[in-house]
């Protein structure tokens, strides 16, 4: 109940407290985030491995992207623009996956 994503397509998060962690906010709904590793509800894991990566960037309003180290951790705010990537791509890929990233946040 503190928090949902809109439509039900994984384009906003609607939370409603203060405090939330990004951690906790994939808890609910039975997926997992640690510093190194995701969940899914089907038990399958998306971890560190070799040339495989955990990877978490955000984009705060008015600032460029950076990489979360500690994304289980992360308190959302506002308008924030998250990008959860697994696997070995390299910058380019990186910038295409953030730059599809919408601003529907902003029209809810």
């Amino acid at each position: 109940d503190s928090a949902h994503v809109e439509n039900n397509d994984g384009g906003v998060i609607h939370v409603h407290v203060t405090g939330m962690t990004l951690g906790y906010f994939f808890k609910s709904p039975g997926f997992g985030l640690t510093d190194d590793c995701f969940t899914l509800d089907s038990g399958n894991q998306y971890c560190n491995l070799g040339k495989a990566t955990l990877k978490v960037y955000l984009k705060n309003q008015g600032s460029g992207w950076d990489l979360l180290y500690s994304p289980s951790d992360y308190i959302l705010q506002d308008l924030d623009k998250i990008l959860v990537s697994y696997g070995s791509d390299g910058s380019e890929e990186i910038k295409r996956q953030q730059a599809s990233v919408t601003d529907k946040a902003k029209d809810t």
